[in-house]
């Protein structure tokens, strides 16, 4: 019974540190841009896209298929820092290294 009680502990615990992280993770927001800045963001830790900005000279038909590739590449450039900065959270709060945490 003792070793029942204490396993409710300790899930309680982590129930408490889920909570905390998932809370870190809302919070944690970064700017990105692509490597010529006609495309600007916001993403926050839960990968999600807070804001984008477009240059207008991608906004033509002629820059349709220039504004895809630079989409695709910003968005996963940016997914690929926050993921980082998602580990490093669960990391600190779990008190273990998770280096390969990926979504």
């Amino acid at each position: 019974m003792a070793n029942f009680m204490q396993n409710l502990k300790e899930l309680n615990q982590l129930r408490q540190t889920a909570k905390v992280i998932e809370k870190k993770l809302r919070e944690q927001k970064r700017e990105f841009s692509s490597r010529d800045g006609r495309i600007k963001g916001v993403i926050n830790g839960k990968l999600e896209i807070l804001s984008l900005e477009v240059a207008p000279e991608l906004l033509t038909a002629e820059g349709k298929a220039a504004l895809e590739r630079l989409l695709m590449s910003t968005i996963n450039n940016a997914v690929s820092d926050m993921q980082s900065q998602v580990s490093k959270v669960v990391s600190s709060q779990m008190g273990i290294n998770l280096p390969g945490l990926g979504f």
